[in-house]
């Protein structure tokens, strides 16, 4: 279809109020070798009248519509059979690319033939485009080229880099040999999915910079409690990655993943433990149970200091 070095990809839905800015964002970056592909999801509003408006000035825009809503994963999963650019970014319809993005992600990838894909940092933004103040955690994270299982052991234990595919370029040759999304936890983790399965074969490069801008909607899936099971989920899945992997010949290292895997099931008990309260002990029960473990614990006689969060009473 486009032989282009970089693809850039919005999957869209009846969203042609942010989709024109999002689309600009793309068409306004510094490098030439460039195709933007729109992805309709069979939108009932003006979206197709933006693309065209905006593909007459343009001929690097390319438009593909659906005759039906064929789902959020199957239009995802749509851009990665229809690609043949060496390099491709998917951009969500209500987030934006910021200046010099596709040209420092392409020679950090050109640069480290190993990396599966490049990772830049995103600013934030809530529903009326206003800049928030939150900056993305970075963990642990070291610039430039990191190992791909590295890169999973920091997110394991809570010290990597959130991903985000507007701020994330693919080497669509590691995407032939991983496979496309996939959804088995959750299809609003098909993105930190599909990163660990390309970490666990292939590099990162990280770039410290805020290369995009992600929109944070009021009551967003990622705001729902549940949710937390599927991205815990993920990470038990990352850590079989580390298990199967060659560093787990250690068997020190072997020791510390069994750890990790049990911090995670605690973590996913205490969840499931607060939102249905009925299936553990109450709290009353939980602190005569403490102070039976402390009783136990503490020498008779002698002194200790226990710091809680006024909790006890």
């Amino acid at each position: 279809m486009f032989k282009e070095k970089v693809t850039v990809a919005i999957p869209t839905y009846n969203r042609a109020d942010l989709l024109k800015g999002c689309m600009e964002s793309v068409l306004a970056q510094d490098y030439p070798d460039l195709r933007l592909l729109v992805l309709d999801n069979a939108s009932d509003d003006d979206t197709e009248m933006v693309v065209r408006s905006l593909a007459k000035e343009d001929q690097r825009i390319t438009y593909i519509r659906h005759e039906k809503n064929i789902g959020f994963a199957r239009n995802w999963n749509r851009i990665i059979e229809v690609n043949q650019s060496p390099y491709l970014t998917i951009v969500p319809d209500d987030d934006l690319i910021l200046p010099g993005f596709i040209r420092e992600s392409v020679q950090a990838l050109d640069e480290h033939p190993s990396a599966g894909f490049s990772l830049a940092l995103a600013k934030f933004m809530d529903d009326n485009s206003t800049i928030l103040p939150q900056k993305q955690d970075t963990g642990d994270m070291p610039d430039g080229l990191i190992n791909g299982l590295k890169y999973i052991d920091l997110c394991i234990a809570w010290r990597g880099c959130s991903i985000y595919t507007a701020s994330t370029m693919m080497r669509a040759g590691a995407l032939a040999e991983v496979g496309s999304f996939d959804s088995p936890h959750s299809w609003n983790t098909i993105d930190s999915n599909l990163s660990f399965r390309l970490a666990a074969r292939f590099d990162i490069v990280f770039l410290r910079k805020e290369l995009a801008q992600i929109r944070a909607h009021q009551g967003q899936i990622s705001d729902n409690p549940w949710q937390k099971f599927a991205v815990l989920a993920e990470s038990i899945d990352a850590i079989a990655y580390l298990l199967q992997s060659d560093r787990a010949a250690d068997a020190t290292y072997r020791q510390q993943l069994a750890e990790r895997l049990l911090a995670l099931n605690a973590r996913k008990s205490e969840s499931i433990h607060h939102l249905v309260p009925h299936i553990y002990w109450s709290w009353t029960e939980r602190l005569e149970l403490a102070a039976q473990e402390v009783a136990a614990l503490i020498p008779p006689g002698d002194s200790f200091i226990l710091v809680d969060q006024n909790q006890w009473g």
